[in-house]
């Protein structure tokens, strides 16, 4: 079974970690999918070069968030699919200089990739960049049930009531004989 949706939308969620490659097979099953939205959390790590063979729909918004690294060539690869005409990866780290591919192909579609759009390419990348944690919690695949489904939610826990601290008793030394 095949699943409708038009968004998937996890932006602003304080989501952490790298993106993971996995994600480029997701979008293979999603028959309607437009809108693949991962913006403002701190995702961070580099851009997969799997990303080149995914289906993120027509707008894929990774920006403001710490993505680092140089841009891979792969990207140019994404319009061939058919999909993918607004990319945006502002405001991340990104480095290096754009692949003569991707720049090609990112002057006839709305790609926000430069040092335009708040990030660092042009300029040299740092060496080996410290590797994190990947999202563990990023589904990968959709649910294939047309209803929808409700996020589990996580109780409030309710205050703690203050109380003063009990005062310890003094007491007189006691002389030595």
């Amino acid at each position: 079974m095949t699943v409708m949706t038009q968004y998937f939308d996890l932006y602003s969620n304080a989501i952490t970690g790298t993106l993971p490659p996995e994600l480029a097979n997701m979008g293979s099953s999603i028959d309607d999918l437009e809108y693949f939205r991962v913006y403002s959390n701190s995702i961070s790590g580099t851009i997969p070069t799997e990303f080149g063979d995914a289906n993120f729909g027509q707008y894929a918004q990774f920006y403001s968030n710490k993505i680092t690294g140089s841009v891979p060539t792969e990207l140019a690869k994404m319009p061939n699919n058919g999909w993918v005409a607004y990319l945006n990866f502002e405001y991340n780290t990104l480095c290096g200089d754009l692949p003569t591919e991707v720049t090609s192909i990112s002057s006839s579609y709305a790609w926000y990739l430069g040092s335009q759009a708040g990030n660092g390419i042009g300029t040299e990348c740092p060496p080996d960049p410290t590797p994190f944690p990947t999202i563990s919690t990023l589904p990968t695949t959709l649910p294939t049930s047309s209803q929808p489904t409700l996020l589990p939610t996580t109780p409030v826990p309710s205050p703690l009531p203050t109380t003063e601290p009990t005062p310890l008793p003094t007491t007189e030394p006691t002389p030595v004989p």
